[in-house]
């Protein structure tokens, strides 16, 4: 039996904004997990989430994992959004001031990168919104090099 996160309510979410936080695809929930970096509820995950909006962006792929998944061809959580929570499911309404904005993808057998739409990796951004569509859209990307 697994734990429940602290907190789920959009209040709960909004207390919680300014945090570090790491984001996951959760596929058994249909959502986003989000994983608190620090303070009291370091390394456990506070939130699922429709829609996660994060500023001060890191992309993150362990690549322990991703052999793992190449090796067995089965899915693991190896790849992370890192970055500050600016809001969350319902609150994303956010204004983005951005001189560029790409869709990131990763696809663990394309490479060991997320990568933009023209494949070129990617290691940050400014901001990024993960939509309940499971898109994620990157506001200032940093690529690799």
């Amino acid at each position: 039996m697994s734990a429940k996160p602290r907190f789920n309510t959009s209040e709960q979410v909004a207390a919680a904004v300014g945090g570090r936080v790491r984001v996951y695809r959760n596929l058994a929930r249909d959502s986003y997990s989000v994983m608190a970096m620090e303070g009291p509820d370091k390394g456990r995950v506070v939130a699922w989430a429709k829609e996660v909006f994060l500023d001060d962006v890191k992309f993150v792929v362990r690549e322990s994992g991703r052999q793992r998944v190449l090796n067995e061809r089965r899915k693991n959580v190896h790849a992370f959004v890192d970055g500050r929570l600016s809001g969350a499911t319902g609150d994303v309404d956010q204004a983005w001031d951005i001189d560029e904005t790409v869709r990131v993808r990763y696809n663990p057998y394309v490479g060991p990168h997320f990568m933009d739409d023209c494949h070129q990796p990617l290691v940050g951004a400014g901001c990024v919104l993960m939509d309940s569509d499971f898109k994620m859209y990157a506001g200032n990307p940093q690529r690799l090099g």
